[in-house]
Order: C-alpha cells, then sequence, then structure tokens
C-alpha cells in the first residue's frame, strides 16, 4: 500500500474522510533526524500493508495549516488517528549539543582529572526547530545589562583571540552599525532584545576596537547611532570545532533522550585524557545545558522559559557591514538586523523576537517586511534592486530559549526519580539570543561550579 503523501489540507481532509486509523509522519526536508528516521518508516509501513492502516507524511512547511491544527511543533513527529482524532504521539524531547552545552563541555575537559560525556538527541550538523545553534545569526551585539556584563566580557576575549588564532573556528571581524532611534528610548530598559546594544553610553564602548558615534540619519530617518568593530561566527562551523576540541581532550559524545536531569548521571564515566589516578573517583555531576527543555526536562521542569521565536531569511547577497536597529515601523516583535556569517555561510536578514511563540512555520508576510527594511537601510546589500534583488537560499524559524527570570547559573542538589538518592546539577540554561556571545563567559562560571561542588565532596571524604 506503501506511504501516503499529503500536499494540501484538502488532501488530508479527503484521508480522513475514509474513516481508517492513521500514522502520519509530520517531517521537514531541512530536518536531519527525519531523514535518518525515514528508511524505518518507510519499512513499518510495508511489514503492516495487510493491516487497516494508513500511513502517511506531512511536510510541515508545504501543509503549515495542518501542522497547526495538530499542534506540531517538532520534527519529526508521529501521531496516530483513530476516527479523525489523537489517539496517540510521539515527540522526543528536543535536548542538544548547542553551542552552550559544547562550551561548557569544552572548558571542563580542559581539566584532564574531569571526565566528561555529552548527552544530547542532536549533535552539530542536525536542524530541528528546538536546537537554536543553526539557526542563530552568530554574532555579538552586547545584550546585557553593565551589572550583568561579565559572560559577555569574557566571553569576548576567547572569541577574539579565536578570530585571530584559529581561523578553522569559522569566526571574522566585521564593522557593524547600530541604528538608534529617539522613538524607542523609552522602550530600552524592558525590551528584553538588545536591552543595552542602545543606551547612549554603553558600557561595552571600551571593549571593542573602532567604537565610535556617528552621526546624521538613516534612510528610514532614524538616527545613527554608532559604530563598533565586531564579530560574527559561520554557525555550521563553531559548534563542529567546539566538538573537535572536545574530542581531541577526551569526550564521550552520545545520542540519547534523558527524561529526567538525575538519569544524565547513568551516562558518565567516558574516556579521559588523563592517567589513571589511586584516589576516589570524583563525583558525578550533570551539568544542565538543554535550553527550552529545561521547560520539560524532569527534575528542572522551569516554567519560566518561553520560546522567542525568530524568523529570518538567509541571503546569498553580502552586506558590507552588519547592521542593527532599536526598533522598526512594523509592531513590536519585529526587529531590523544584517549580518554576513563567516565562511561563505550567507546573510541573515532578520527578524523578530515572539515571545511565547511556538510556530515553526515561516509567515510570508513577515518575510517580505524582514526584506524590505533590509535593503532599506542597507541598499548595497541587494545592489540598489530593493527586495527583487536578493538572492534568497531559505526561510527559517528558530525558537530562542529565553528564561524570564533571567540566565539560570547555579548548582544544585536535585532527587532522583525513585528518590533513591540525588545528583549534583550545575544549570546552564536561558541564554535567548546571546548563547554565542556568552557562552565562553558562562562556561566558565560552570567550571567554577563544578571545582566548588567537587572539593565540598573532597572535604567530606577526607
Amino acid at each position: 500500500m506503501g506511504i501516503k503523501h499529503i500536499h494540501s489540507k484538502q488532501e488530508w481532509e479527503a484521508l480522513l474522510a475514509e474513516g481508517k486509523p492513521i500514522v502520519v509522519d509530520f517531517h521537514a526536508v531541512w530536518c536531519g533526524p527525519c531523514k535518518a528516521i525515514a528508511p524505518i518508516y518507510e519499512k513499518a509501513s510495508e511489514d503492516t500493508a495487510n493491516a487497516n492502516v494508513t500511513f502517511a507524511k506531512i511536510d510541515v512547511d508545504e501543509v503549515s495549516d495542518v501542522t497547526r491544527e495538530l499542534g506540531v511543533t517538532a520534527m519529526p513527529t508521529f501521531i496516530l488517528l483513530k476516527n479523525g482524532s489523537k489517539a496517540g504521539e510521539v515527540q522526543e524531547d528536543e535536548f542538544s549539543a548547542g553551542v552552550v552545552g559544547l562550551s561548557s563541555a569544552l572548558f571542563l575537559s580542559d581539566d584532564p582529572e574531569n571526565q566528561v560525556t555529552v548527552v544530547a538527541k542532536f549533535m552539530p550538523g542536525d536542524f530541528d526547530i528546538e536546537y537554536t545553534s543553526p539557526w542563530a545569526g552568530a554574532n555579538v551585539l552586547p545584550m546585557a545589562a553593565e551589572a550583568d556584563s561579565r559572560w559577555e566580557r569574557r566571553t569576548w576575549e576567547h572569541l577574539r583571540k579565536l578570530t585571530e588564532n584559529e581561523p578553522s573556528a569559522g569566526i571574522h571581524f566585521q564593522n557593524t552599525r547600530v541604528y538608534r532611534r529617539d522613538k524607542d528610548a523609552p522602550e530600552y530598559p524592558s525590551s528584553n532584545f538588545y536591552d543595552a546594544l542602545f543606551s547612549k553610553d554603553p558600557w561595552y564602548k571600551t571593549m571593542f576596537d573602532g567604537y565610535r558615534e556617528l552621526g546624521g540619519r538613516d534612510p528610514r530617518r532614524a538616527r545613527l547611532g554608532l559604530r563598533i568593530h565586531l564579530t560574527l561566527h559561520q554557525h555550521a562551523n563553531l559548534p563542529p570545532w567546539l566538538a573537535s576540541r572536545c574530542l581531541a581532550n577526551g569526550v564521550v559524545f552520545k545520542r540519547a533522550v534523558v527524561k529526567h536531569v538525575a538519569d544524565a548521571a547513568a551516562f558518565a564515566g567516558g574516556s579521559s585524557s588523563g592517567s589513571p589516578s589511586s584516589s576516589p573517583p570524583p563525583p558525578t555531576i550533570v551539568v544542565n545545558a538543554t535550553g527550552l527543555g529545561a521547560l520539560k526536562l524532569g527534575g528542572v521542569e522551569d516554567q519560566s522559559m518561553v520560546p522567542a521565536r525568530g524568523q529570518i531569511v538567509v541571503v546569498r547577497n553580502e552586506a558590507p557591514y552588519m547592521i542593527a536597529t532599536s526598533g522598526t515601523e512594523d509592531g513590536g516583535v519585529e526587529v531590523c538586523y544584517a549580518m554576513t556569517r563567516a565562511a561563505g555561510g550567507g546573510t541573515v536578514l532578520g527578524g523578530t523576537y515572539d515571545k511565547g511563540n511556538w510556530d515553526p512555520t515561516p509567515e510570508p508576510n513577515v518575510a517580505v517586511r524582514i526584506m524590505t527594511r533590509a535593503v532599506e537601510l542597507c541598499p548595497e546589500l541587494a545592489g540598489g534592486k530593493g527586495v527583487a534583488g536578493l538572492d534568497i537560499i531559505r526561510h527559517g524559524v528558530g525558537l530562542r530559549p529565553l528564561r524570564t527570570k533571567g540566565v539560570r547559573i547555579e548548582a544544585e542538589s536535585v532527587a532522583s526519580p525513585d528518590g533513591a538518592g540525588s545528583v549534583s546539577v550545575v544549570h546552564n540554561y536561558g541564554h535567548a539570543g546571546w548563547g554565542y556571545q556568552g557562552s565562553f563567559g558562562c562556561a566558565e562560571r560552570v567550571v567554577e561550579l563544578v571545582k566548588e561542588i567537587q572539593s565540598a565532596a573532597k572535604a567530606a571524604a577526607a
């Protein structure tokens, strides 16, 4: 009988009208795990060919209305329907090896006494709506208030050295123009996006080379703010580079789905680059860098975690400089930026910052506004031809892991699900849109917290 490929809502409704039980695979062409599981799904349909069950596939980008109606937010998702209603659903929790977790693993593995294992469903090279790193613009635009600027200050030092000394990391310097609109000034302290970037006496002005205030006005009559010399990453390069450095340090990588944070301790005990020691084994410590996964992860279930949906357009055109503005005329959730990634990664045009929105499907009207704003602010981007001059690679949506209470970097003891014991956990999640530019600074703090736990354990054993 084979698999029925559904291409429209009308075809879906016709299939429902047949009255048979339906197993449907919601997938996307850009989803690595979807491709990996496709042969298994096809074989399952062949093995049950004589059963009174219809196997179907729906591309979430092609049939977005059905995707939304059934509440699908991650790929792949498999749903069983009987009499037109959901009878079952399989959608595994999304815990991925993103830049925050990989940075923590690398810094911890620099100590040969630490045996580090990275456990994740998604690894560098995969694409998924909730795997944030591949969708990121991967730039440095300061977002923290001065009191919380440690993470970005420390990360900048590492990124600057990598840019100068490690071309394989896929990072480059790029001039940046930040446009500060006077009409947005009252909203800066409460925007939760670029909070510090547009302040008139920013803490970061001594951190970057080439910082200077600009005069005049931009093409949309907004006041020109400042120009700074920042870095941009090729998003496809940095996570694999971090992973390769981790592997060189003896880090073990395992693909798995963890339902409870304490269960991750069972994966401990990988190889180490250090020599055997006669000392007692160090305590098992779980570093929780699950991003949005912290909302559902047992033992954490942080209800202050929400997605901050970001829609982008990636084009082949190159911008002569990166741009960012303090606001747009198109609504509070829409923002404007353009950034050319290193190593041929295309130019990212954005975007949106839509809190609480899980929708994985790009909105065509928003995409048009994103491109229109970009070419108005930077006509050189399209050779003066407007939107028609843009060479589009793809449209995309990513979910930033926003924690409304602020990033969580702290240690605690979490009881195991069976109540038989507990495990030490160091949390490092909730970075919203600044995961790349704060990752190394946060990783330094993770190392400090791990050392505190290890020291306390040694003292207790003495």
